[in-house]
């Protein structure tokens, strides 16, 4: 659950620097995202961390306190594993979500 909600919350920050970038730069931010994706799938922790800069800090809050996991510690808690069957990664883009248009 935790790493769920990790990833939800570094999934929103990248969808808002996404639109702004040209197609080289998207193109280059979904092949970051589907390596997390295929590393935390399968609970492996090289591919995970190729995906997170080295000086990252992910926040947690957990049994009534805030947690700061530095990146060695985050990816400690990834164990290798079978890819689960039928379990689906992959980006779901909608520009109109990211950058909604207003009609005046």
């Amino acid at each position: 659950m935790v790493k769920q909600l990790l990833f939800i919350l570094l999934l929103t920050g990248l969808a808002q620097s996404i639109a702004a970038q040209n197609r080289s730069d998207r193109q280059q931010a979904e092949e970051v995202i589907q390596t997390y994706f295929d590393g935390w799938a399968t609970g492996d922790s090289t591919k995970v961390g190729r995906a997170m800069h080295r000086t990252c800090h992910l926040k947690n809050f957990r049994d009534g306190k805030f947690i700061d996991l530095n990146r060695t510690q985050y990816l400690s808690g990834f164990r290798l594993r079978q890819r689960p069957i039928g379990l689906i990664t992959r980006i779901v883009s909608k520009p109109e979500l990211v950058q909604p248009r207003l009609r005046l």
